[in-house]
Order: structure tokens, then C-alpha cells, then sequence
């Protein structure tokens, strides 16, 4: 009877000695993810000298400014960053704004890209709309 009681305590410790192993293993690896944010723009407009204006977040959720020409495609990865990192983007018209014609005529295309370890980047937010507009802002949280 006493073997019985000591076999099964010993099968009891080991059982909760592993469940618990395994439990921070998941959690240690949920910890260690890392993210790549890449953000894209496309822009057409017919005025040639025209300049887009971007602000992101960047990996320590500061703001970084760029200024491009329009009708450039431009890409910009960020990274490593973790998870419930909020990604934002926000493009805006620049250049001179006393000429009708680049007023009227711009088109924008923005999207937010991720990677997880090392993956393929995935689509998680865009705004390909093709009205004509000034601006555009897009946020994206990693949240998987």
C-alpha cells in the first residue's frame, strides 16, 4: 500500500514537473517573436514636380519624416519590433500647392506589410482607393 502512495506521488510530480516546462516554453516563445513592418506608397499625379510627405512610427514608436517625389514608388522596412506594436503611416501632399493642376490630380496607394520571424510579408492593411485626395493614414496593430 505504501509503494502504491509513493508511485503515484512520484507519477504526480513528474506529470506537473513537465506541464509546467511546457507551459514556459510557449510563453518564452510568444516573448521571442519578432516583427518587420514594411510600409509602401504609390502615387500618380500628372504634375511632375509634385512631393509626397510620409511620417511613420518607427521600432521605438517614434515618428520618422521622409519627403519623396511624387510618382516614386517607395518602400520602408522597420524592425525588429514586437508584438502590439502599432504601425502607422500618414502621407501627405507637399510641394507647391498654388499649382491647380497638382491639386486636383493625385492618386495615393498605402500599404502596411508584416513578417513574423522571418516569414514572408503579409498584407494587413492598405488603402488603394483611386479618388483623387491630398492625404491618407493607415494604422495597424500587431496583434497574432
Amino acid at each position: 500500500m505504501q509503494k502504491t502512495i509513493y508511485t503515484f506521488l512520484t507519477i504526480l510530480f513528474i506529470s506537473l514537473s513537465l506541464f509546467s516546462c511546457e507551459k514556459e516554453e510557449i510563453n518564452s516563445k510568444t516573448d521571442s517573436d519578432k516583427y518587420y513592418v514594411k510600409y509602401v506608397v504609390e502615387s500618380s499625379t500628372g504634375y511632375p514636380q509634385g512631393l509626397l510627405n510620409f511620417v511613420i512610427t518607427t521600432g521605438n514608436q517614434q515618428s520618422k519624416n521622409y519627403v519623396i517625389a511624387a510618382r516614386s514608388p517607395w518602400e520602408h522596412i522597420i524592425g525588429p519590433v514586437n508584438k502590439e506594436f502599432n504601425s502607422t503611416i500618414f502621407v501627405t501632399k507637399g510641394g507647391p500647392s498654388n499649382t491647380r493642376y497638382w491639386d486636383t490630380i493625385l492618386k495615393l496607394q498605402v500599404q502596411i506589410f508584416v513578417s513574423k520571424n522571418g516569414s514572408p510579408y503579409v498584407l494587413k492593411k492598405s488603402n488603394n482607393s483611386v479618388i483623387l485626395r491630398d492625404s491618407v493614414q493607415l494604422d495597424f496593430t500587431i496583434d497574432y
